[in-house]
């Protein structure tokens, strides 16, 4: 890479010898810009003749010039912020001006070591780089993936989300009887919806039947489709799909639910501002302002959705259809993030165990035997 003049490079590669007429192939640009633009024009063409750029292309040239762009279109907005707030807070801050060839285990493992923040923190930011150097090796602008050599942050079992009991929950529905929050409280119990697709149901989604039994008694029914869910971002308000292929999904509504809701159903969105969608960080104030009004124990409006997986399991629903009703993509996740069984159920599992013969206490230790301290 040369500057011929302020403003003007020209970047040229090597990439050996014509089979034909036996001369050197170095193709070669010229760029206007800064040296940056320079690097990145560089790149490409080590890029498109299918070479190993040695010390030319940055780490910072790389993740913010190639392969951000490259992800854009390929993943969610709010997945590519946070991608992009790690690599900035985290990976420029130390790596930025390292060369990709210069990329080491060692380098790499002391980076990791001075990574700031929790052991998730890091090992989300260890995902990020991860992620990134594969397309680096995918493209050929590395060998191999320098990263893999090192230890993968361990994270331990996080701490049980903090759930309603069955009598708190119908406590906290009746504080929200009448108020303009109810819908999205009652499908939170109901239904263990995300907050984002709380905020992004309108009332279409959501579908009540009567059916009839042999003995003529009625029965009414109700569903909730998943279909859409709203984002912050940046002070906007972002509708996107569904995180997942198992959050796409039906869920059925117990009975109080669809009594609750089918005399609010009304057109439009679930819960309406002006006529328009209620923006996620409202229905949060909103929720808080009511439970401390109501002087309700304080349990966040995420942990709604956890309650109701705890509720159900403690009610004796299996893990799979307690799964796949949150659109887990996994059994395990359910299991290790969400699941707290109560005090209550665990004494159940306790009083459940018999053995044969083992009904009562022992009287004694055995003959001559004595308690060893």
């Amino acid at each position: 890479m040369e500057e011929l003049s302020p403003g003007v490079w020209r970047v040229r590669v090597s990439v050996g010898y014509s089979t034909v007429s036996g001369k050197r192939r170095r193709p070669s640009q010229v760029i206007r810009g800064d040296e940056r633009q320079a690097g990145m024009a560089l790149a490409k063409l080590l890029l498109e003749a299918g070479r190993l750029p040695e010390e030319d292309v940055s780490v910072r040239q790389f993740l913010l010039d190639m392969y951000l762009p490259h992800v854009k279109g390929r993943l969610r907005a709010r997945t590519v912020d946070g991608y992009r707030s790690k690599i900035e807070n985290h990976i420029l801050t130390e790596l930025g001006d390292t060369s990709l060839a210069d990329l080491s285990p060692y380098v790499l493992d002391r980076w990791l070591d001075a990574v700031k923040g929790s052991e998730r923190n890091r090992l989300h930011v260890y995902r990020v780089l991860n992620a990134a150097l594969n397309v680096a090796v995918r493209w050929r602008l590395l060998d191999n993936n320098p990263l893999r050599a090192v230890e993968i942050p361990k994270v331990r079992a996080s701490r049980k989300p903090d759930v309603l009991t069955l009598d708190e929950a119908a406590k906290y529905l009746e504080a929200f009887r009448g108020h303009v929050l109810e819908p999205i409280i009652v499908l939170a119990l109901g239904a263990g919806l995300r907050r984002s697709e709380l905020a992004g149901l309108r009332w279409s989604d959501l579908r009540f039947w009567k059916e009839t039994d042999d003995d003529g008694a009625v029965s009414e029914h109700g569903e909730v489709s998943v279909v859409r869910g709203l984002h912050d971002r940046k002070g906007e308000v972002l509708e996107e799909l569904p995180k997942s292929v198992t959050s796409t999904r039906v869920v059925a509504l117990p009975g109080w639910a669809v009594a609750a809701l089918k005399p609010l159903r009304g057109l439009g969105p679930l819960v309406a501002e002006n006529g328009t969608p209620m923006a996620p960080w409202r229905i949060s104030r909103g929720y808080e302002h009511r439970v401390h009004e109501a002087k309700l124990r304080r349990v966040q409006l995420k942990n709604l959705r956890h309650s109701h997986a705890c509720l159900l399991l403690d009610a004796g629903v299996d893990l799979y259809t307690v799964s796949r009703r949150l659109g887990h993509s996994t059994v395990s996740v359910t299991e290790s993030h969400y699941v707290k069984p109560s005090e209550a159920a665990d004494k159940a599992a306790a009083e459940a165990l018999k053995i044969a013969g083992q009904n009562g206490p022992r009287a004694t230790l055995g003959q001559g035997q004595q308690r060893k301290e």
